[in-house]
Protein backbone atom coordinates (compact mmCIF):
# COMPACT_ATOMS: atom_id res chain seq x y z
CA UNK A 1 0.00 0.00 0.00
CA UNK A 2 1.38 3.62 -1.08
CA UNK A 3 0.34 6.67 1.03
CA UNK A 4 1.01 9.82 -0.51
CA UNK A 5 1.06 12.95 1.58
CA UNK A 6 -0.12 16.14 0.28
CA UNK A 7 1.14 19.62 1.29
CA UNK A 8 0.08 22.07 -1.13
CA UNK A 9 -3.40 20.98 -3.38
CA UNK A 10 -4.28 24.17 -5.28
CA UNK A 11 -8.17 24.77 -6.17
CA UNK A 12 -9.88 27.37 -7.96
CA UNK A 13 -13.29 27.25 -5.77
CA UNK A 14 -13.24 26.69 -2.34
CA UNK A 15 -15.22 23.64 -2.00
CA UNK A 16 -13.32 20.11 -3.55
CA UNK A 17 -14.41 17.04 -4.93
CA UNK A 18 -12.97 13.75 -4.94
CA UNK A 19 -14.54 10.97 -7.10
CA UNK A 20 -13.59 7.42 -5.81
CA UNK A 21 -12.16 5.34 -8.58
CA UNK A 22 -11.65 7.97 -11.53
CA UNK A 23 -8.62 9.86 -12.58
CA UNK A 24 -9.18 13.29 -10.19
CA UNK A 25 -8.23 17.02 -11.37
CA UNK A 26 -5.01 16.61 -8.40
CA UNK A 27 -1.81 17.34 -9.91
CA UNK A 28 0.78 15.19 -8.03
CA UNK A 29 4.70 14.28 -8.81
CA UNK A 30 3.60 15.61 -12.23
CA UNK A 31 1.18 12.27 -13.16
CA UNK A 32 -2.52 12.02 -12.60
CA UNK A 33 -4.01 9.21 -10.03
CA UNK A 34 -6.63 7.21 -9.25
CA UNK A 35 -7.71 8.35 -5.80
CA UNK A 36 -9.23 5.40 -4.18
CA UNK A 37 -9.23 6.54 -0.24
CA UNK A 38 -9.02 9.76 1.72
CA UNK A 39 -8.18 10.02 5.34
CA UNK A 40 -8.19 13.31 7.49
CA UNK A 41 -6.10 13.20 10.10
CA UNK A 42 -5.70 9.22 9.83
CA UNK A 43 -9.88 9.02 9.89
CA UNK A 44 -11.02 7.83 6.46
CA UNK A 45 -13.73 9.78 4.97
CA UNK A 46 -16.20 7.98 3.42
CA UNK A 47 -17.99 8.49 0.32
CA UNK A 48 -21.46 9.10 -0.47
CA UNK A 49 -23.92 6.71 -2.79
CA UNK A 50 -21.96 8.55 -5.62
CA UNK A 51 -18.98 7.81 -4.57
CA UNK A 52 -18.08 11.63 -3.72
CA UNK A 53 -16.29 13.20 -1.01
CA UNK A 54 -16.99 16.85 -0.62
CA UNK A 55 -14.25 18.59 1.62
CA UNK A 56 -15.07 21.98 2.65
CA UNK A 57 -12.31 24.35 3.09
CA UNK A 58 -14.12 27.66 4.29
CA UNK A 59 -14.47 28.17 7.96
CA UNK A 60 -13.26 24.60 9.13
CA UNK A 61 -10.37 23.75 10.74
CA UNK A 62 -8.34 21.82 8.16
CA UNK A 63 -7.41 24.08 5.32
CA UNK A 64 -5.95 27.64 5.34
CA UNK A 65 -5.10 29.92 2.54
CA UNK A 66 -1.02 30.09 2.11
CA UNK A 67 0.50 32.80 -0.09
CA UNK A 68 -0.80 32.94 -3.89
CA UNK A 69 -4.02 31.87 -2.40
CA UNK A 70 -2.95 28.07 -2.40
CA UNK A 71 -4.87 26.01 -0.17
CA UNK A 72 -3.16 23.82 2.60
CA UNK A 73 -3.75 21.62 5.57
CA UNK A 74 -3.07 23.69 8.89
CA UNK A 75 -0.27 23.61 10.79
CA UNK A 76 0.11 19.60 12.33
CA UNK A 77 -3.03 18.98 9.98
CA UNK A 78 -2.41 15.88 7.49
CA UNK A 79 -4.56 15.22 4.17
CA UNK A 80 -3.85 11.61 3.39
CA UNK A 81 -4.67 9.81 -0.19
CA UNK A 82 -4.17 6.16 -1.20
CA UNK A 83 -4.34 5.82 -4.58
CA UNK A 84 -4.25 2.82 -7.09
CA UNK A 85 -1.21 2.11 -8.88
CA UNK A 86 -1.98 3.11 -12.77
CA UNK A 87 -2.69 0.46 -15.37
CA UNK A 88 0.09 -0.23 -17.89
CA UNK A 89 -1.44 -2.16 -20.72
CA UNK A 90 1.83 -2.19 -22.54
CA UNK A 91 4.77 -2.65 -20.59
CA UNK A 92 2.83 -3.76 -17.09
CA UNK A 93 3.56 -7.07 -15.91
CA UNK A 94 1.55 -9.93 -16.34
CA UNK A 95 2.41 -12.12 -13.02
CA UNK A 96 0.92 -9.43 -10.51
CA UNK A 97 -2.98 -8.77 -9.69
CA UNK A 98 -4.02 -6.00 -8.65
CA UNK A 99 -5.04 -6.69 -4.31
CA UNK A 100 -7.38 -5.22 -2.56
CA UNK A 101 -5.33 -2.53 -1.32
CA UNK A 102 -4.52 -1.13 -4.41
CA UNK A 103 -1.14 -2.69 -4.85
CA UNK A 104 0.72 -4.91 -7.68
CA UNK A 105 1.00 -8.02 -5.81
CA UNK A 106 2.82 -10.91 -7.15
CA UNK A 107 0.77 -14.19 -7.33
CA UNK A 108 1.18 -16.90 -4.81
CA UNK A 109 1.85 -20.20 -6.18
CA UNK A 110 -1.27 -22.54 -5.54
CA UNK A 111 -1.35 -25.89 -4.51
CA UNK A 112 -2.49 -26.68 -8.37
CA UNK A 113 1.21 -25.15 -9.35
CA UNK A 114 2.92 -27.70 -6.76
CA UNK A 115 3.64 -31.16 -7.77
CA UNK A 116 4.17 -34.35 -5.96
CA UNK A 117 1.61 -36.57 -3.79
CA UNK A 118 -1.25 -35.76 -2.44
CA UNK A 119 -2.63 -36.59 1.64
CA UNK A 120 -5.64 -36.81 1.90
CA UNK A 121 -7.19 -35.98 5.60
CA UNK A 122 -9.41 -39.52 6.24
CA UNK A 123 -12.14 -40.65 8.79
CA UNK A 124 -10.37 -43.83 8.87
CA UNK A 125 -8.03 -44.39 12.06
CA UNK A 126 -4.36 -44.52 11.89
CA UNK A 127 -2.79 -47.61 13.17
CA UNK A 128 -1.37 -45.44 15.56
CA UNK A 129 -3.84 -44.59 18.82
CA UNK A 130 -5.36 -41.72 18.87
CA UNK A 131 -4.65 -40.15 15.32
CA UNK A 132 -6.47 -40.60 12.28
CA UNK A 133 -5.59 -41.38 9.01
CA UNK A 134 -3.45 -39.07 6.04
CA UNK A 135 -4.25 -40.94 3.42
CA UNK A 136 -2.64 -41.47 0.00
CA UNK A 137 -6.41 -41.68 -0.98
CA UNK A 138 -9.41 -39.84 -0.04
CA UNK A 139 -12.54 -41.17 1.17
CA UNK A 140 -15.25 -41.51 -1.17
CA UNK A 141 -17.87 -39.47 0.80
CA UNK A 142 -17.18 -35.88 2.01
CA UNK A 143 -17.35 -35.80 6.19
CA UNK A 144 -17.99 -31.76 7.67
CA UNK A 145 -15.54 -31.67 10.62
CA UNK A 146 -15.96 -29.17 13.06
CA UNK A 147 -13.81 -27.06 15.44
CA UNK A 148 -15.64 -25.01 18.19
CA UNK A 149 -13.82 -22.23 20.18
CA UNK A 150 -14.57 -18.43 21.74
CA UNK A 151 -12.45 -15.48 22.72
CA UNK A 152 -11.22 -17.37 26.50
CA UNK A 153 -9.76 -20.39 24.75
CA UNK A 154 -7.03 -19.66 22.81
CA UNK A 155 -6.49 -21.91 19.85
CA UNK A 156 -8.52 -24.72 19.72
CA UNK A 157 -7.21 -28.09 17.77
CA UNK A 158 -9.29 -30.42 16.16
CA UNK A 159 -8.34 -34.38 14.95
CA UNK A 160 -4.10 -35.56 14.24
CA UNK A 161 -3.61 -37.07 11.21
CA UNK A 162 -0.55 -39.18 10.37
CA UNK A 163 0.51 -40.94 7.26
CA UNK A 164 1.92 -44.27 7.08
CA UNK A 165 5.62 -44.92 7.54
CA UNK A 166 7.88 -43.75 4.75
CA UNK A 167 11.47 -45.32 3.85
CA UNK A 168 14.49 -43.23 4.10
CA UNK A 169 14.19 -40.05 1.64
CA UNK A 170 14.41 -36.62 1.26
CA UNK A 171 11.63 -34.58 0.64
CA UNK A 172 13.30 -31.82 -1.71
CA UNK A 173 13.20 -27.73 -0.93
CA UNK A 174 10.36 -26.89 -3.10
CA UNK A 175 6.79 -25.51 -2.30
CA UNK A 176 3.77 -27.51 -0.67
CA UNK A 177 0.64 -27.11 -1.09
CA UNK A 178 -2.77 -26.74 1.10
CA UNK A 179 -6.08 -26.72 -0.80
CA UNK A 180 -9.59 -26.72 1.49
CA UNK A 181 -13.16 -25.62 1.87
CA UNK A 182 -13.97 -23.79 5.04
CA UNK A 183 -16.52 -22.02 6.65
CA UNK A 184 -17.35 -20.19 10.21
CA UNK A 185 -20.88 -20.05 12.25
CA UNK A 186 -20.42 -16.00 12.78
CA UNK A 187 -18.66 -13.26 10.77
CA UNK A 188 -18.87 -10.97 13.74
CA UNK A 189 -15.56 -11.03 15.08
CA UNK A 190 -12.23 -12.14 13.79
CA UNK A 191 -11.96 -15.92 13.85
CA UNK A 192 -8.58 -17.67 12.27
CA UNK A 193 -7.62 -20.70 11.44
CA UNK A 194 -4.39 -22.60 12.19
CA UNK A 195 -2.31 -25.67 10.57
CA UNK A 196 0.88 -27.59 12.14
CA UNK A 197 2.66 -30.09 9.80
CA UNK A 198 5.56 -32.38 11.84
CA UNK A 199 7.07 -35.34 11.18
CA UNK A 200 6.10 -37.97 13.93
CA UNK A 201 9.38 -40.00 15.15
CA UNK A 202 9.43 -42.16 17.53
CA UNK A 203 6.28 -41.35 18.98
CA UNK A 204 7.35 -37.56 19.05
CA UNK A 205 5.74 -35.18 17.20
CA UNK A 206 8.47 -31.84 15.44
CA UNK A 207 6.91 -29.31 13.77
CA UNK A 208 8.07 -28.20 10.58
CA UNK A 209 5.34 -25.51 8.82
CA UNK A 210 3.02 -23.61 10.69
CA UNK A 211 0.43 -21.18 9.25
CA UNK A 212 -2.13 -18.76 10.26
CA UNK A 213 -5.02 -17.48 8.26
CA UNK A 214 -6.46 -14.38 7.56
CA UNK A 215 -9.58 -13.65 9.45
CA UNK A 216 -12.00 -15.75 7.99
CA UNK A 217 -15.76 -14.11 7.58
CA UNK A 218 -17.36 -16.60 4.95
CA UNK A 219 -20.56 -18.21 6.67
CA UNK A 220 -20.62 -20.49 3.16
CA UNK A 221 -17.93 -23.01 2.47
CA UNK A 222 -15.26 -21.13 0.15
CA UNK A 223 -12.29 -23.04 -1.23
CA UNK A 224 -8.80 -21.74 -0.06
CA UNK A 225 -5.45 -22.60 -1.80
CA UNK A 226 -2.30 -22.04 0.43
CA UNK A 227 1.72 -22.42 -0.73
CA UNK A 228 4.10 -23.22 1.15
CA UNK A 229 8.16 -23.24 0.47
CA UNK A 230 9.80 -24.99 2.92
CA UNK A 231 13.97 -26.37 2.80
CA UNK A 232 15.08 -29.95 2.10
CA UNK A 233 13.40 -32.43 4.96
CA UNK A 234 15.36 -35.72 6.08
CA UNK A 235 13.11 -38.53 6.21
CA UNK A 236 14.14 -41.54 8.53
CA UNK A 237 13.20 -44.85 8.18
CA UNK A 238 9.90 -45.49 9.88
CA UNK A 239 9.27 -41.84 10.07
CA UNK A 240 5.33 -40.34 9.57
CA UNK A 241 3.89 -37.10 8.36
CA UNK A 242 1.29 -35.27 10.61
CA UNK A 243 -1.11 -32.63 10.43
CA UNK A 244 -3.85 -30.61 12.94
CA UNK A 245 -6.43 -27.76 11.95
CA UNK A 246 -6.91 -25.59 14.97
CA UNK A 247 -9.38 -22.54 15.49
CA UNK A 248 -9.67 -19.00 17.31
CA UNK A 249 -11.44 -16.34 18.20
CA UNK A 250 -12.27 -13.22 19.66
CA UNK A 251 -15.89 -13.59 19.91
CA UNK A 252 -17.16 -14.88 23.38
CA UNK A 253 -20.00 -16.92 22.01
CA UNK A 254 -18.86 -19.58 20.74
CA UNK A 255 -17.76 -19.69 16.98
CA UNK A 256 -17.71 -23.42 14.89
CA UNK A 257 -15.06 -24.11 12.34
CA UNK A 258 -16.21 -26.14 9.64
CA UNK A 259 -14.28 -27.96 6.74
CA UNK A 260 -14.66 -31.04 4.51
CA UNK A 261 -12.88 -34.04 4.49
CA UNK A 262 -13.59 -36.57 1.83
CA UNK A 263 -15.06 -37.13 -2.19
CA UNK A 264 -14.72 -33.54 -4.21
CA UNK A 265 -13.92 -31.11 -2.01
CA UNK A 266 -11.58 -32.64 0.75
CA UNK A 267 -9.11 -31.39 2.71
CA UNK A 268 -5.55 -32.21 0.89
CA UNK A 269 -1.69 -31.42 1.25
CA UNK A 270 0.53 -31.52 -1.66
CA UNK A 271 3.76 -33.00 -0.81
CA UNK A 272 6.73 -32.20 -2.96
CA UNK A 273 7.57 -36.27 -2.79
CA UNK A 274 6.69 -38.86 -5.74
CA UNK A 275 5.22 -41.86 -4.43
CA UNK A 276 6.46 -45.15 -3.78
CA UNK A 277 4.92 -48.14 -5.37
CA UNK A 278 3.97 -49.65 -1.86
CA UNK A 279 1.92 -46.07 -1.46
CA UNK A 280 -0.13 -46.75 -4.43
CA UNK A 281 -3.78 -47.37 -3.83
CA UNK A 282 -5.02 -49.71 -6.23
CA UNK A 283 -1.99 -50.75 -7.69
CA UNK A 284 -3.70 -52.94 -10.93
CA UNK A 285 -7.21 -51.28 -11.32
CA UNK A 286 -6.13 -50.27 -14.74
CA UNK A 287 -5.00 -52.32 -17.39
CA UNK A 288 -2.61 -50.43 -19.18
CA UNK A 289 -0.44 -50.11 -15.79
CA UNK A 290 0.81 -52.64 -13.93
CA UNK A 291 2.34 -53.58 -10.90
CA UNK A 292 4.49 -56.41 -10.34
CA UNK A 293 4.73 -57.67 -6.58
CA UNK A 294 8.59 -57.44 -5.18
CA UNK A 295 8.81 -61.75 -4.60
CA UNK A 296 7.80 -62.25 -8.94
CA UNK A 297 10.43 -59.38 -9.13
CA UNK A 298 13.45 -61.27 -7.59
CA UNK A 299 12.53 -64.54 -8.98
CA UNK A 300 13.15 -63.11 -12.33
CA UNK A 301 16.06 -61.99 -11.24
CA UNK A 302 17.62 -64.57 -9.02
CA UNK A 303 16.19 -68.17 -9.49
CA UNK A 304 17.41 -70.13 -12.08
CA UNK A 305 14.29 -72.63 -12.65
CA UNK A 306 12.04 -69.93 -13.60
CA UNK A 307 11.27 -68.81 -16.70
CA UNK A 308 8.65 -65.83 -18.04
CA UNK A 309 5.91 -66.98 -20.05
CA UNK A 310 2.11 -65.06 -21.37
CA UNK A 311 -0.94 -65.80 -19.57
CA UNK A 312 -3.39 -65.82 -22.06
CA UNK A 313 -6.26 -65.49 -19.66
CA UNK A 314 -4.71 -62.88 -17.61
CA UNK A 315 -3.04 -60.84 -20.41
CA UNK A 316 0.09 -60.55 -18.38
CA UNK A 317 3.77 -62.06 -18.27
CA UNK A 318 4.22 -64.68 -15.66
CA UNK A 319 6.66 -66.78 -14.08
CA UNK A 320 6.25 -70.46 -13.93
CA UNK A 321 8.84 -73.36 -12.92
CA UNK A 322 10.81 -74.19 -16.25
CA UNK A 323 9.89 -77.70 -15.45
CA UNK A 324 6.50 -76.39 -17.10
CA UNK A 325 7.45 -75.70 -20.07
CA UNK A 326 8.51 -78.40 -22.77
CA UNK A 327 12.31 -79.65 -22.32
CA UNK A 328 12.19 -79.09 -18.74
CA UNK A 329 16.09 -78.22 -19.16
CA UNK A 330 18.82 -79.73 -17.74
CA UNK A 331 18.10 -81.91 -14.85
CA UNK A 332 20.93 -84.37 -13.74
CA UNK A 333 20.41 -87.79 -14.68
CA UNK A 334 18.47 -90.08 -11.64
CA UNK A 335 19.91 -93.26 -11.45
CA UNK A 336 17.50 -95.87 -10.39
CA UNK A 337 18.91 -99.62 -10.27
CA UNK A 338 15.75 -101.68 -9.79
CA UNK A 339 15.49 -105.53 -9.45
CA UNK A 340 12.11 -105.75 -10.61
CA UNK A 341 10.69 -109.01 -9.20
CA UNK A 342 7.27 -107.58 -10.12
CA UNK A 343 7.87 -106.98 -13.41
CA UNK A 344 6.43 -103.24 -12.80
CA UNK A 345 8.31 -99.78 -12.71
CA UNK A 346 6.10 -97.31 -10.75
CA UNK A 347 6.50 -93.43 -12.78
CA UNK A 348 8.41 -90.57 -11.21
CA UNK A 349 8.36 -87.88 -13.08
CA UNK A 350 9.80 -85.75 -10.46
CA UNK A 351 12.85 -86.05 -11.94
CA UNK A 352 13.00 -84.85 -15.88
CA UNK A 353 15.30 -87.99 -16.22
CA UNK A 354 15.10 -91.67 -14.91
CA UNK A 355 17.13 -95.09 -15.39
CA UNK A 356 16.11 -98.59 -14.29
CA UNK A 357 18.31 -101.22 -14.71
CA UNK A 358 16.28 -104.87 -14.80
CA UNK A 359 18.24 -107.10 -13.36
CA UNK A 360 15.31 -109.70 -12.85
CA UNK A 361 11.61 -110.55 -12.89
CA UNK A 362 10.30 -112.81 -15.27
CA UNK A 363 10.03 -111.88 -19.25
CA UNK A 364 7.18 -108.91 -18.86
CA UNK A 365 7.55 -105.44 -17.56
CA UNK A 366 4.68 -103.32 -16.95
CA UNK A 367 4.78 -99.38 -16.77
CA UNK A 368 2.55 -97.92 -14.03
CA UNK A 369 1.16 -94.71 -14.26
CA UNK A 370 -1.77 -94.64 -11.82
CA UNK A 371 0.19 -95.85 -8.70
CA UNK A 372 3.35 -93.34 -9.60
CA UNK A 373 4.32 -89.25 -9.45
CA UNK A 374 2.98 -87.67 -12.21
CA UNK A 375 2.66 -83.66 -13.35
CA UNK A 376 0.13 -81.32 -12.88
CA UNK A 377 0.75 -79.23 -15.82
CA UNK A 378 2.52 -79.50 -19.22
CA UNK A 379 6.02 -81.94 -18.72
CA UNK A 380 8.42 -83.84 -20.73
CA UNK A 381 9.98 -87.22 -19.07
CA UNK A 382 12.29 -89.38 -20.41
CA UNK A 383 12.78 -92.91 -19.23
CA UNK A 384 15.77 -94.88 -19.45
CA UNK A 385 15.11 -98.92 -19.17
CA UNK A 386 18.27 -101.41 -19.18
CA UNK A 387 17.83 -104.80 -19.57
CA UNK A 388 20.75 -106.38 -17.77
CA UNK A 389 19.07 -109.90 -18.41
CA UNK A 390 19.75 -112.67 -20.39
CA UNK A 391 16.38 -113.07 -21.75
CA UNK A 392 14.25 -110.55 -23.70
CA UNK A 393 11.82 -108.69 -21.78
CA UNK A 394 8.34 -107.59 -23.62
CA UNK A 395 7.19 -104.02 -22.47
CA UNK A 396 3.83 -103.51 -22.37
CA UNK A 397 2.20 -100.54 -22.87
CA UNK A 398 -0.68 -98.84 -21.06
CA UNK A 399 -3.78 -97.76 -22.79
CA UNK A 400 -6.50 -97.67 -19.93
CA UNK A 401 -7.33 -93.95 -18.85
CA UNK A 402 -7.37 -92.93 -15.30
CA UNK A 403 -7.89 -90.36 -12.61
CA UNK A 404 -5.38 -89.13 -10.26
CA UNK A 405 -5.76 -86.12 -8.16
CA UNK A 406 -8.81 -84.69 -10.02
CA UNK A 407 -6.59 -85.45 -13.12
CA UNK A 408 -8.04 -87.39 -16.12
CA UNK A 409 -4.99 -89.32 -17.98
CA UNK A 410 -5.68 -90.47 -21.25
CA UNK A 411 -3.10 -92.28 -23.50
CA UNK A 412 -2.65 -91.61 -27.30
CA UNK A 413 -0.80 -93.52 -29.46
CA UNK A 414 0.09 -96.59 -27.11
CA UNK A 415 -0.43 -99.88 -28.09
CA UNK A 416 0.61 -103.52 -27.75
CA UNK A 417 4.31 -104.63 -26.62
CA UNK A 418 7.63 -103.90 -27.14
CA UNK A 419 10.96 -106.37 -26.60
CA UNK A 420 13.78 -105.53 -25.18
CA UNK A 421 16.56 -107.70 -26.23
CA UNK A 422 18.96 -108.53 -23.78
CA UNK A 423 22.18 -106.48 -22.71
CA UNK A 424 19.89 -103.90 -24.47
CA UNK A 425 17.98 -100.56 -23.71
CA UNK A 426 15.53 -98.59 -24.76
CA UNK A 427 14.46 -95.22 -24.34
CA UNK A 428 10.41 -93.96 -23.74
CA UNK A 429 10.40 -90.51 -23.98
CA UNK A 430 6.94 -89.39 -22.81
CA UNK A 431 4.67 -86.27 -22.93
CA UNK A 432 1.91 -84.69 -20.70
CA UNK A 433 -0.02 -82.52 -22.27
CA UNK A 434 -2.34 -81.00 -20.32
CA UNK A 435 -5.62 -79.65 -22.42
CA UNK A 436 -6.68 -77.83 -19.34
CA UNK A 437 -6.62 -77.95 -15.77
CA UNK A 438 -8.31 -81.10 -15.58
CA UNK A 439 -7.03 -83.15 -18.42
CA UNK A 440 -4.64 -84.51 -19.68
CA UNK A 441 -3.12 -86.61 -22.65
CA UNK A 442 -0.09 -88.83 -22.21
CA UNK A 443 1.86 -89.54 -25.39
CA UNK A 444 4.53 -91.89 -25.93
CA UNK A 445 7.45 -92.37 -28.41
CA UNK A 446 10.22 -95.35 -27.92
CA UNK A 447 13.47 -95.90 -29.30
CA UNK A 448 15.95 -98.91 -29.02
CA UNK A 449 19.68 -98.95 -28.73
CA UNK A 450 22.74 -100.79 -27.89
Amino acid sequence: MTEDFIQNIQFDIFSVELVIGETATLLMAEDYVTIREVFVDNVKVEPNENKQIFLESGGDELWELAEGDILQPKENRTFTLKKANEVDVVNGSTDKYLNEQGDFTTINTSPIGVTGSELYMSIQDSDIAGYKLLSNSIDALETEITITANSSQGIVWGNKYLTPEYTATTIPAKSWGFDYWRKVSTALNNSTKHLRVSIYRGGIETDIISLTSPDINDTDFVERQVAYTLGAIELRQGDRLGVQEGFSTTRVPDVTLTFIVGDGRGWFMRVPLALSHKDLENKNAETTFQHVDTTTTKETLVEADKVAIYDSETGKIVLTDKSNVGGGGSTDIISTNVTNNTGTIVINTTPNWQRVNISGGGNTLILDYPNGTLPTKNREYLLVINNATTITIMLTLPTVSFVKGGIAYSFKNTAGSIPIDKNRSIEVNVIFFFIDATTCIIRTQISQFI
